[in-house]
This record gives C-alpha cells, sequence and structure tokens, in this order.
C-alpha cells in the first residue's frame, strides 16, 4: 500500500494538487498548487519516485549506505511505495486568486520530485511551485521529451531520452564541468519561469499528453506575475546565486538552502548580489570555514531605518544537507551513521519552512506586518522566543579564519 504518512501533513488551509508539464523550450516540471478540498476520493496521491529509472542513481547518493550494506531493489521498494499529500492531475482551485510563484532548483543527483514535502507545504499556504528536472547531466537521471526531426509544428511527434548523470570529461575539472552545467540550469530556471507566465496568459504548451490530461487552461488569470521567487538546494543553491549574480533572472527574492559554492566565480563575491536572498544552512559534516567566509561576504548590513538585513545566514542546528529534502522522511533508516541528523526531521522541516516563509511573506507578498524587525526571521530576546528556538543560529556555527 501505498505510504503517504510518512511526510509532514501540510499545514496550510489549501488542499495540493500536482501535475507534470514540459514544452520544447522548457524541462519536465513538476507543478504543485492549491486545489479543491475533499476530492481525495476522485484523485490519487502523487507516487514521490515517478518512474523505476530514478532510483538506481538517486540510491547511491553519498549521505547514503553503501551498496555494499543495502541492495538497489530494497531501496526501489522502499520509494515506491511512498506517494506525497499532493493529489496528481487534480484541478487547480476555483476562484479568481492570483497566486505567487516558486520556481526551484533541485541539487546533484535529485529529481524533480525530491522536494515534494517543501513543495506541498507551500502550496497548501496559497503557492504555485515550479520544479524542473536539470537535464545539465546532474540529475540522478532526467527524463527528456524532445521532438522528432521532420516534423512541423501542428503535427508534432516527441521521443523521450533518458539522460543519467554525468561525469567530468577527459581534462575536465570539477569547476568546468559545474559552471558548464549551472549556465544550462539557469537557462532552464527561465524556460521555467516563461512557461508558468504562459499558463498565467491561457497559451500553455503541454507536450506530456499521456502523463496527464490537465486543463491548464484553468490556470489562465491565476498567475501572479509580479510574485515570483527563487529556490535552490545545494547546487540548486548555486545556480540561484549565479542566476542573480548575473541578472539574467527577474526574481524578486531567492531562498538558498545549503548552497554549494566550489562552482562559484570569485568575482560573485566581490560585487555582490542586488536580489534580496536567504541562507539557510544545515549545522553538521557539510559546510567549511571556507565555503562560509564565501556566503559571509554576500551578506548586506542592516538598513539604518528599519534594521533588517536583506541578505541573512541562519543555520539549523542538528541538521545535516539532506535535511532540506525529502530523502531524510524517505529514505531515513538508509542515512549512514556520520550523517545522521542530531534533529528530528520533523522539527527540523517545521523550522526550515517557518524561516522560508516568513521571508517570502517580507520580500515577495510584501506583506506589510514583516516589514518591521521580527524575532523568527531577525532574532530577539529571551521574551520572544518561540517554538524550537533555540535550535536556530542567527549566523553560522562555524568558525570562520
Amino acid at each position: 500500500m501505498a505510504t503517504t504518512g510518512i511526510f509532514p501533513k501540510p499545514t496550510g488551509s489549501y488542499t495540493v494538487g500536482c501535475v507534470d508539464i514540459c514544452s520544447d523550450r522548457a524541462p519536465l516540471t513538476r507543478i504543485y498548487y492549491p486545489t479543491n478540498d475533499k476530492l481525495s476520493q476522485e484523485y490519487s496521491y502523487a507516487k514521490w519516485s515517478p518512474h523505476p529509472n530514478y532510483m538506481p542513481s538517486y540510491w547511491n547518493l553519498d549521505s547514503l549506505q553503501s551498496p555494499t550494506d543495502i541492495s538497489q531493489e530494497e531501496v526501489s521498494k522502499k520509494a515506491d511505495s511512498v506517494t506525497i499529500p499532493a493529489l496528481y492531475d487534480a484541478p487547480l482551485r476555483g476562484g479568481e486568486d492570483q497566486y505567487p510563484v516558486i520556481v526551484l532548483s533541485h541539487g546533484r543527483r535529485s529529481m524533480r520530485t525530491r522536494y515534494s514535502a517543501f513543495s506541498c507545504e507551500l502550496a497548501s499556504h496559497g503557492y504555485v511551485i515550479a520544479v524542473p528536472e536539470h537535464c545539465d547531466g546532474s540529475s540522478c537521471i532526467a527524463l527528456n521529451r524532445k521532438r522528432k526531426l521532420g516534423t512541423d509544428q501542428d503535427g508534432a511527434k516527441y521521443e523521450d531520452e533518458w539522460i543519467p548523470y554525468s561525469e567530468r570529461e577527459e581534462g575536465e575539472t570539477e569547476y568546468d564541468l559545474r559552471t558548464r552545467q549551472i549556465k544550462k540550469r539557469i537557462q532552464e530556471l527561465d524556460a521555467t519561469k516563461d512557461l508558468i507566465l504562459s499558463l498565467g496568459r491561457g497559451a500553455p504548451v503541454n507536450i506530456i499528453d499521456d502523463f496527464s490530461k490537465f486543463d491548464f487552461s484553468q490556470f489562465k488569470g491565476r498567475v501572479n506575475e509580479d510574485a515570483f521567487a527563487l529556490v535552490g538546494h545545494s547546487f540548486g543553491s548555486a545556480t540561484l546565486l549565479q542566476a542573480f549574480y548575473d541578472e539574467v533572472s527577474t526574481f524578486k527574492c531567492g531562498i538558498a538552502m545549503d548552497p554549494w559554492m566550489m562552482p562559484l566565480p570569485e568575482e560573485l563575491f566581490t560585487n555582490g548580489l542586488k536580489q534580496p536572498v536567504l541562507f539557510i544552512n544545515s549545522a553538521l559534516y557539510y559546510q567549511t570555514p571556507q565555503t562560509i567566509s564565501r556566503i559571509l561576504k554576500l551578506l548586506k548590513p542592516p538598513d539604518e531605518a528599519t534594521g533588517i538585513s536583506s541578505s541573512q545566514l541562519i543555520t539549523i542546528d542538528g541538521t545535516v544537507h539532506v535535511s532540506q529534502s525529502d530523502t531524510i522522511f524517505v529514505l531515513r533508516e538508509y542515512q549512514l551513521d556520520n550523517n545522521k541528523p542530531l534533529l528530528s526531521p520533523e522539527i527540523s522541516f517545521k523550522i526550515n519552512m517557518s524561516l522560508c516563509r516568513a521571508f517570502l511573506n517580507r520580500y515577495l507578498l510584501k506583506l506589510p506586518e514583516y516589514q518591521s524587525k521580527i524575532p523568527l526571521l531577525d532574532g530577539g530576546g529571551e521574551d520572544h522566543k518561540e517554538e524550537h528556538n533555540d535550535c536556530i543560529i542567527y549566523g553560522t556555527n562555524v568558525n570562520v579564519l
């Protein structure tokens, strides 16, 4: 029987739906959105692992037990039994509300569904979340649907291509590989944003008609074009920072979860970024004095009038790199002993999502009550302690030389 209960129940007031879509420009993308209530009898919960081809690469993550300790079949069976708290193909919630949009860039050896808990939580609070499956060779494996040669626009036929995780080419450095991949990732993020804008304008282009019968015209007039934010995790956070530095993207703000800093050029840290960015780091095993020193260069001094800094670094104590992904829920029993979190996945998820929502309330939704200092985002005295506040480090736990 499929298992949805391993994920935290979304805390927002909306039931969540999801669907897959891609266009000739945009890669295969999972979209999460608010749907109508009481549809669980009509629609099925989406599977976390959308195809058996994903697991052979995904299970070989550095944070999981080695292949000698666990069989691929065991992990695949476990993953195949899991569903997420989102109804596949369910209609967009009725009404005239325009929803803010989050585009999420996943990390290495990931896929479009690895941040389902994060995406379902935000969708339950009235966001549309679009997670493209990067086709740059950094995904565990990526499904790419492409047009066959010799077909015209109206009579298009397509074929599927599976893109495996790629290693360095001969003579290529790790830095060269990752910077090459980041360029393609940024193109895919912009294409995904354009795809969502097209849906909102009533011009959907869906070429996965054998995956879904969803009526994408439902999105017409329902996308808030002035409220797009970018979120990344690990390599996805590096992609976010490079996109903001290049100024090729018009996202209002960004959330960089436990960023992988190696692929970024030094001039990025010299010149800084214009958009507000919230860095949320794990406390254990991943960040080093060198990476933290690079992040600190991107932080801005507080505004003299409000005392608020538009770029902040917050660390969640007791967490590891995968604490901000679904891995910690789906495959928690397979974590390596030296990479297990000290903080429970449920508590770390709650803290992470509270920080993200507060930041988005301030910089994306621009809610008035978030324009002055609040304890959750900005810290506060003992009389302003919130639940699990003792797990939040305002800054870093890493000693920077």
